[in-house]
């Protein structure tokens, strides 16, 4: 495996939806690499009770980007302001490898997951 990159993602506990979704259980936003001044897309995804990965009345939201700069946890604020008050964060940076497998031998190894 070679390691080709990193990425930070940060997993918040919330009670509350995010403001202007119209109290959506669940969301995906994209913020666009353009409109951030990045080279790739911060993703922020959000789920509830009603899925049963949390209690009701809570919110489990993950903001996560590829890592561009010595700071990644700045690199995803602009994610985390649109959370609203965070009751719990956890944030993680973590490794992207891809195979190396030169051979033909039938075996295939799969990227690391992305952002």
């Amino acid at each position: 495996m070679k390691l080709v990159g990193k990425i930070i993602r940060c997993i918040c506990i919330l009670d509350h939806p995010l403001e202007n979704t119209k109290n959506a259980a669940s969301l995906q936003l994209i913020l666009p690499q353009r409109q951030t001044g990045r080279k790739s897309d911060i993703y922020v995804m959000m789920v509830s009770g009603v899925h049963a990965v949390c209690q009701k009345n809570y919110y489990v939201a993950i903001v996560s980007t590829n890592v561009e700069t010595d700071n990644p946890e700045k690199e995803i604020q602009v994610g985390i302001d649109l959370l609203g008050t965070v009751l719990e964060k956890f944030v993680k940076v973590s490794d992207i490898y891809e195979p190396i497998n030169d051979r033909n031998d039938g075996l295939y190894i799969t990227n690391s997951l992305d952002a």
